[in-house]
């Protein structure tokens, strides 16, 4: 239970914060919401409008060295080497990725002290450890 809240607090907050982009993604790709936060911009050919999927983000199983309270995410494979996949996507999904590009570029700017982990998702209200 406790994984089905976390889950969809997860996808609760990408609505929030760029709904609109999460869910086309999601529609277009198909990829699991793992592999979706997972994506960063160097993984998105432009002009071939693909969008490489090759890892998921997801939460340590032993996370005796964590502090209460801090949120952290560790990179892994996708669950099998064939997930890993090249999706096709429509220009306008390309259109939007390059929105939230200009996006984190301006954060990325104005923010001392940055993250600068180059995913399409950033959370500007907490300290992501990867």
């Amino acid at each position: 239970m406790a994984i089905i809240a976390l889950i969809l607090s997860s996808i609760a907050f990408l609505l929030k914060l760029n709904g609109q982009l999460f869910l086309i993604i999601t529609a277009t790709t198909g990829c699991r919401v793992s592999e979706l936060i997972a994506i960063k911009f160097t993984a998105v050919n432009i002009k071939k409008c693909k969008i490489t999927i090759k890892n998921q983000l997801g939460r340590k199983i032993d996370d005796s060295d964590v502090e209460t309270g801090e949120v952290y995410k560790q990179t892994l494979k996708t669950k099998s080497h064939a997930g890993e996949r090249k999706s096709t996507i429509p220009e306008f999904v390309v259109e939007e990725i390059l929105v939230a590009k200009e996006r984190y570029d301006y954060w990325k700017s104005i923010t001392q002290g940055f993250q600068d982990n180059g995913y399409i998702w950033v959370n500007m209200s907490v300290n992501i450890r990867i």
